[in-house]
């Protein structure tokens, strides 16, 4: 990932930086490279829904057909709901988050955690969302965040599973950085159809950590040059808002 704003706290304030989650999107967040030997899936209770895991499966195919840049490949998968079981309710382990662990990337193992139950009307939007982190959950930037936002929208639109409410949540003033996330990449969808989508192909390690940021400049040179500067324009008109929310990365473009 859109209900109320969300913060991961307690311990999780020891292991992975402070992020607000809005619960429709919220797709920012990770529980990889944890230093701590807790198995997280243990304290929050399966979803075991044949449905979801069909829409998973074909969102997927999908998204690798679309975006063939990433080495970061899914074998499995383990859908939870960030509901804690009754016996781990007296703990203080945040609820109701939307977010990727990979489990074992060598092996492509994932674990995709919803903050809405099934019968939720934003279910299969957040899911999809979700989905789309698979291309690669290392990247933990806003470009990434828009185009996971913009799959959503296109993707349940095509399944008729977009609740007509959407766009009126997506313009709530808690959720600006992702508007602005998303309008950015519908603008440049539109300007350079053929180019937007290998914007995942472009990134840089933040620091030391598996983290990475989306190289924003390296994309800009491998498109046309005759729309750089209007990209340029683009990304421009969303910088100050995204800048300022450092929940993800954001790389302004060098000019």
């Amino acid at each position: 990932m859109l209900i109320n704003n969300l913060i991961l706290s307690i311990l999780f304030l020891k292991i992975i930086p402070i992020i607000s989650l809005f619960i429709l999107l919220s797709g920012c967040l990770s529980f990889k490279n944890v230093a701590v030997s807790n198995d997280w899936p243990e304290y929050y209770q399966r979803i075991n829904h044949l449905e979801s895991n069909k829409f998973i499966n074909e969102a997927y195919l999908k998204i690798r057909a679309e975006y063939p840049y990433s080495n970061f490949q899914v074998s499995s998968f383990d859908l939870i709901r960030s509901q804690l079981k009754p016996k781990y309710k007296k703990t203080f382990f945040q609820e109701d988050f939307s977010l990727v662990e990979v489990k074992n990337s060598s092996l492509g193992e994932i674990s995709l955690y919803i903050g809405v139950d099934v019968s939720h009307k934003n279910y299969y939007l957040l899911l999809s969302h979700e989905v789309f982190h698979f291309i690669n959950p290392y990247i933990k930037d806003w470009y990434m965040e828009g185009l996971a936002t913009l799959f959503a929208e296109e993707y349940c639109s095509s399944k008729n599973l977009l609740p007509k409410n959407w766009k009126k949540i997506l313009h709530n003033n808690e959720n600006k950085s992702y508007l602005a996330s998303y309008n950015l990449i519908k603008e440049l969808k539109i300007l350079v159809p053929n180019d937007y989508k290998r914007i995942v192909k472009y990134t840089v390690k933040q620091d030391d950590s598996d983290w990475l940021s989306i190289n924003i400049d390296d994309w800009i040179n491998s498109i046309e040059f005759s729309k750089r500067a209007d990209v340029f324009r683009i990304i421009n008109k969303y910088e100050k808002i995204l800048m300022k929310d450092t929940s993800a990365t954001f790389s302004s473009p060098f000019m």
